[in-house]
């Protein structure tokens, strides 16, 4: 008798419990724009990695379901969500590379005009040496006839 009850009681254990089991992508459609991070955290749990990033705090969630793997993000600022969806990505023309690669003929044309002025202040240095020396003035020798 004490095993059929325990029996019964393992197995509503096991029914309760996987009842409790919840489809992560239904709980993450409820986020919605606005909530605070408390309120998400008491939905979602804990997030799988946070970051800081644009001045914006980035969470990032990681699940599975039937063997398919989901990021999803929620981002806020103040904290509140502003962003609630697929993780984000920059825009193409404002990757860093691309900057980088957009940046690069003015930041060659700076480069050469730091040249041009570096050699500019070593000649205005050396030409105040010169006239410092009165290397630059003509200097005249008084000419002396020969005595006799």
């Amino acid at each position: 008798m004490v095993q059929i009850k325990l029996f019964i009681l393992a197995s509503l254990s096991i029914v309760f419990l996987s009842s409790c089991q919840t489809n992560m992508l239904k709980q993450f459609a409820k986020v919605q724009n606005g909530m605070d991070k408390n309120d998400v955290v008491e939905l979602m749990g804990s997030p799988n990695t946070s970051t800081r990033f644009h001045g914006k705090d980035r969470w990032i969630y990681v699940f599975y379901e039937d063997k398919v793997r989901y990021n999803k993000e929620i981002h806020f600022s103040e904290g509140h969500a502003v962003y609630i969806g697929e993780p984000w990505q920059a825009q193409p023309e404002k990757k860093a590379d691309v900057v980088d690669k957009k940046n690069e003929a003015s930041n060659l044309a700076l480069e050469a005009e730091e040249k041009q002025n570096k050699e500019a202040a070593k000649r205005a240095y050396s030409d105040y040496e010169k006239q410092v020396r009165s290397e630059d003035k003509v200097q005249y020798m008084p000419v002396f006839e020969p005595v006799q």
